[in-house]
């Protein structure tokens, strides 16, 4: 009786031992549903914003213009990611007055810089949605040169920025992405021109169109 129970052991030691063997030979594939880097680059449009806004209507007015940049995601974990953009934007300056309309004066050409964290889906996901909505919220610079008769006058401001869009994955490691953009921050006139003139907060609403790479 003893030797069946023994035989009966070693025969089921020998098929489990069997199993694991063909498993360890077995290559374990991992999906990977998050990304751990994605790149962004885009072109738009930035809206105008009202510069100084001077007596009986009349205003110093940023023609809206086109917009290029770039953003740069580090995943941290599923539905966040730190984020990095950079843009350029060149423009007309115009003086404005009821009746007359837009006149240009001169031109502007700013550049944008900011971090700040992107809350939504990142990466293409396993199975998921193909529309990913986000937001991103963030502070940076905005530094401007204005152009006046060959005269020119620059200032970097502190800015705000808040943000949301929507990236459509078109195969994997590839979307479409929208993105709407809006920069909060004044002009220094006092580091521009050095002249103390009250300073007014300009809203920079850019709106975007690209693509988004995962890697």
């Amino acid at each position: 009786m003893t030797q069946r129970i023994a035989l009966m052991a070693l025969t089921v030691l020998a098929v489990t031992a069997n199993d694991l063997a063909a498993q360890a030979g077995t290559p374990i594939v991992v999906a990977r549903t998050q990304s751990v880097f994605e790149l962004a680059p885009y072109a738009g449009h930035v809206l105008s914003a009202d510069l100084k806004s001077g007596p009986l209507g009349t205003r110093a007015t940023i023609a809206g213009g086109p917009v290029y940049g770039a953003q740069a995601m580090l995943p941290l974990l599923p539905g966040a990611a730190l984020m990095a953009n950079a843009a350029y934007s060149k423009s007309d300056l115009e003086a404005r007055a009821p009746i007359l309309g837009g006149l240009r004066v001169g031109t502007s050409e700013a550049w944008f810089v900011d971090g700040g964290i992107q809350i939504g889906a990142t990466g293409d996901g396993a199975g998921g949605r193909p529309i990913k909505p986000f937001i991103q919220v963030g502070a940076g610079a905005i530094r401007r040169t204005l152009s006046v008769a060959g005269l020119e006058a620059t200032a970097t401001d502190f800015a705000w920025h808040a943000g949301a869009g929507f990236d459509v994955v078109a195969v994997p490691g590839v979307a479409l992405r929208a993105v709407v953009r809006d920069y909060v921050a004044p002009f220094d006139f006092q580091e521009a021109i050095f002249v103390d003139v009250a300073e007014e907060t300009m809203h920079n609403i850019a709106l975007g169109i690209g693509l988004r790479f995962s890697l």
